[in-house]
């Protein structure tokens, strides 16, 4: 059944992000692999788009065996929380019945097109196998033989309106417009640090997309020192941000010794003497 299974990919394994969980929760890369599996599978069978609003990072920690495993998936951006709700980023991607479905209905295409070719390297053959449905054959059948039809009412190569003049194409519609993570930057941090840490993600072959920047703006609200938290990744070559890591910023405390030169010395000296003296 759909239900009884969910995507996972090789490369998975190997993964940075699996590396640094590991790190952050000390345990090892096959366990790790592991407990993500379960908190995938349970918002597969427990979700439909992959929010889960009813759900603590408590329940799940617990369902992994892992305190903190769920703040672990959020600094790799594998997890998002947003007032109080945590969701799987790009779930509609690889769970959820749509996903299924279009996983098999690519396998199956896949497994077609290479019986068909067996077919062709060995001649015509009395009998042919379909790795598709016959209704799906015939559809991708009449798909590559056959151009589309115009919709009702039109004939050749243009349409017309009612006072026989050729109607306007429709323009296409503007692509949307590529993310730039440099207007991402938090208000707490300067931006030249933040162009670095943007740099070194994408030196590192993992560039900062909206959710993970929005996710780690709030990360580093309520840091006291966001700019060194940054600066730490970027020195270590770290994919994430660790607030805890780094100590605040000292305060400064005022010298004894400033404003001198505002206080009147001569103040309680009594008279001056005739040679600029003061008396004793």
């Amino acid at each position: 059944m759909a239900g009884d299974w969910i995507k996972f990919e090789l490369t998975t394994l190997d993964k940075p992000e699996v590396c640094q969980i590991a790190d952050l929760a000390d345990i090892d890369l096959d366990a790790v692999v592991g407990k993500l599996l379960r908190v995938w599978g349970w918002f597969d069978q427990q979700t439909e788009n992959g929010n889960a609003p009813s759900v603590s990072k408590k329940l799940l920690d617990r369902l992994v065996g892992v305190t903190g495993f769920c703040e672990h998936m959020k600094v790799v951006g594998w997890m998002i929380e947003e007032d109080g709700v945590i969701s799987l980023p790009r779930f509609e991607r690889h769970n959820g019945k749509t996903a299924k479905n279009r996983l098999l209905t690519a396998k199956r295409v896949a497994n077609h097109k290479a019986a068909n070719a067996r077919g062709n390297d060995k001649g015509n053959a009395p009998t042919v196998s379909y790795a598709l449905p016959r209704e799906d054959v015939e559809k991708i059948k009449d798909q590559e033989q056959e151009p589309p039809l115009p919709p009702e009412g039109e004939t050749g190569a243009a349409a017309t309106v009612g006072d026989g003049k050729p109607s306007k194409p429709e323009k296409p519609s503007k692509p949307l417009a590529k993310f730039d993570p440099l207007t991402a930057c938090p208000q707490n941090v300067t931006p030249s640090v933040w162009a670095r840490w943007v740099k070194c993600r994408k030196e590192l072959g993992k560039p900062l997309k909206e959710t993970t920047c929005e996710a780690q703006a709030h990360m580093l609200a309520d840091c006291a020192n966001p700019d060194a938290v940054l600066e730490k990744s970027i020195a270590n070559g770290w994919q994430g941000l660790f607030p805890d890591s780094v100590t605040a910023k000292p305060t400064k405390t005022e010298s004894r010794h400033t404003g001198l030169n505002q206080i009147n010395h001569r103040a309680n000296l009594g008279e001056q003497n005739d040679d600029g003296s003061y008396p004793i």
